[in-house]
């Protein structure tokens, strides 16, 4: 394939926009139509290879897929090994272990896939801790790279004509269905392969049309649609923001510019002379590299920083990118792609280890919560699951989920109730079983959905409650959340059905925690390990908000006006004069996050109910 420097200059076009809406410039407010540009880019060059080796009978899979492994991966890994790295001497487990999630995803090019099922909006990645949220692109570039060469493959005995005519019944299908799904389902839309794919396909016409011209050159007519391809990708970056919906019939504005440059930015134009400067030609040549390398290095300073930067030192931060990413540029992506200097089976010996050591410690991180054992300060801010991870949606009396029989106490409730579980059993003689599930209200209104759970919230307290009233050798029922919603009437009166539904025992309702303004695990450990920030241990403390308050004062009306229900306000073990201390002790840290309680959190509050005769134990 001919090279044209004026693609560099047009990668280039498309990066820095991107770059600069991530830092955070006013002025790039739709800059992340870089990433759409790149897709057209893509769609042309990779097209174009493929065509020409079709047409003289070359085309091998296998070998298309290696020259796609040599230009991707080896940068990617480099970025997600110093990622990986950094996350853990840095971070907390639970974010540790989010991170390996997002190493993982971005290694098997599904993180588009995980971004979507989580949830994520895109515009909300500038103030995500997420270093690897960028990746989501090059999943879809290569799901559709995994697909598109077996389509041609499988078609090319019909002609290009026929191929075309396919490709645009395709392209017309994608493109009408991104339109929809931006205004109905806009995660899917943003983030899936379906809506993307039309995208790809201008790049991969301009190739059909390039390979077969249908018009003649004509300087005049090249100069001004590449021109106004030009003009049509700036005005993009400058006046789309985060309400225009993307991919739409918007998105062709930046796309149908790009696709105007390829196919007419010839030799001689403005367009080309502009873009085939040494400067955009340079960028161009590294911006793979600083595409893979900007969200991490903004995420990670702001991280160590914790602020948001001055112009000074953004500008400091871009410079840094760019040194990084030519670095990257000369000592990785540079070798890995000659076959003269690092060969088919080093090549593969050295990716294939590199990923498997981080797909091995992601999948590990996942399941022990991630690595939370890696220093003794992390490992106090252990997420307190209860008796294990499998217990959150157990309804029933699980053997794993309890601790002895027979079994006589039951704690229901959700991940503030889970805090409680070891503490409690380790506090008592009699069997204690574990009925909770993570992000549950109390109640019967919920319905929310947990992926991992074919059980409903509504579904899930039935059970519990039915599991409770059938088994006549549990006395004592200990209930807890944030609580959040008691001050919601509809949810008020669902709690208090649950409550007259287990009339027959005792219930003792422990809670809320005190919610922090911040996270005070982040807090803590910045102090200690971080050495760029200038926090003292009070900072991490906080006064008890209003709120809480209100619902301590509705749980306390719902307890008074029931006899077996006994309401218990745990703040008093955790705040003295209002004033919730989070390091009570050295090195002994109350919370996990904003309001879970950590080990020592939870056996400080079990402990002070104990010795205050608060609750009888046993």
């Amino acid at each position: 394939m001919k090279y044209r420097a004026e693609i560099d200059g047009l990668r280039a076009l498309a990066i820095l926009p991107v770059i600069l809406f991530h830092a955070k410039f006013s002025l790039f407010s739709g800059g992340f139509v870089g990433v759409d540009v790149f897709f057209v880019i893509s769609g042309y060059l990779i097209t174009t290879i493929i065509l020409n080796d079709l047409e003289i009978g070359k085309f091998k899979l296998l070998n298309f897929y290696e020259r796609r492994a040599r230009r991707i991966i080896p940068a990617l890994i480099t970025v997600l090994i110093i990622v990986y790295s950094f996350s853990w001497f840095l971070n907390l487990p639970l974010y540790h272990k989010t991170i390996g999630q997002y190493v993982f995803s971005s290694i098997t090019f599904s993180n588009n896939i995980l971004l979507y099922i989580q949830g994520n909006n895109y515009f909300g990645i500038q103030s995500s801790l997420n270093p690897l949220f960028h990746t989501w692109s090059l999943a879809v570039e290569e799901q559709y790279y995994l697909l598109f060469p077996i389509f041609l493959i499988i078609t090319w005995h019909l002609g290009k004509k026929k191929i075309v005519n396919l490709l645009i019944i395709i392209f017309t299908l994608s493109l009408l269905g991104a339109n929809w799904s931006s205004y109905n389902i806009p995660e899917a839309s943003f983030f899936l392969l379906p809506t993307r794919i039309w995208e790809v396909l201008l790049g991969a016409f301009s190739a059909f049309y390039l390979k077969k011209k249908l018009f003649k050159s004509h300087h005049l007519k090249d100069d001004i649609l590449s021109l106004l391809g030009l003009i049509l990708i700036i005005f993009s970056f400058i006046l789309f923001d985060d309400k225009t919906p993307n991919p739409s019939f918007y998105t062709l504005i930046p796309t149908l510019g790009t696709l105007l440059i390829i196919i007419f930015a010839n030799k001689n134009t403005f367009a080309n002379k502009f873009l085939t400067n040494k400067i955009l030609v340079s960028l161009g040549l590294i911006s793979y590299s600083a595409y893979l390398w900007h969200l991490p290095i903004f995420t990670i300073a702001h991280q160590l920083f914790i602020k948001d930067f001055e112009t000074i030192q953004t500008i400091f931060i871009l410079v840094l990118i760019l040194f990084i990413s030519y670095l990257t540029w000369v000592f990785v992506e540079t070798p890995f792609r000659k076959k003269n200097k690092i060969s088919k089976k080093l090549f593969f010996i050295i990716t294939g280890f590199c990923c498997g050591i981080l797909l091995t410690l992601s999948i590990v991180g996942h399941f022990n919560g991630g690595f939370p054992e890696r220093s003794e300060l992390l490992s106090k801010f252990k997420k307190n699951n209860g008796f294990n991870l499998e217990c959150n949606g157990n309804a029933i009396l699980n053997s794993k989920c309890i601790s002895v029989k027979p079994v006589k106490i039951a704690i229901l409730g959700n991940s503030y109730a889970m805090h409680f579980v070891s503490s409690l059993a380790e506090s008592n003689k009699s069997g204690v079983v574990q009925l909770t599930m993570d992000t549950c209200s109390v109640g019967y209104v919920s319905t929310y959905q947990d992926i991992n759970d074919s059980l409903n919230c509504r579904q899930f307290f039935k059970e519990s409650v039915k599991t409770i009233n059938k088994n006549k050798e549990i006395q004592t029922v200990y209930i807890s959340s944030l609580f959040g919603e008691i001050l919601d009437k509809e949810s008020r009166e669902s709690f208090v059905t649950l409550l007259n539904d287990l009339e027959n025992k005792s219930i003792i309702i422990l809670g809320p925690t005190p919610t922090a303004p911040f996270d005070v695990a982040e807090c803590l450990k910045n102090f200690y390990v971080n050495p760029f920030t200038s926090y003292e241990k009070k900072d991490c403390n906080f006064k008890i908000g209003q709120r809480h308050k209100d619902k301590v004062q509705k749980l306390f009306n719902l307890s008074t006006d029931k006899k077996f229900v006994q309401f218990v306000d745990i703040a008093k073990f955790i705040c003295k004069d209002n004033e919730c201390i989070m390091e009570p002790e050295i090195m002994e840290f109350m919370y996990t996050d904003n309001g879970h309680l950590s080990i020592y959190g939870a056996n400080k509050v079990i402990n002070g109910l104990v010795n205050n005769n608060l609750i009888p134990l046993n």
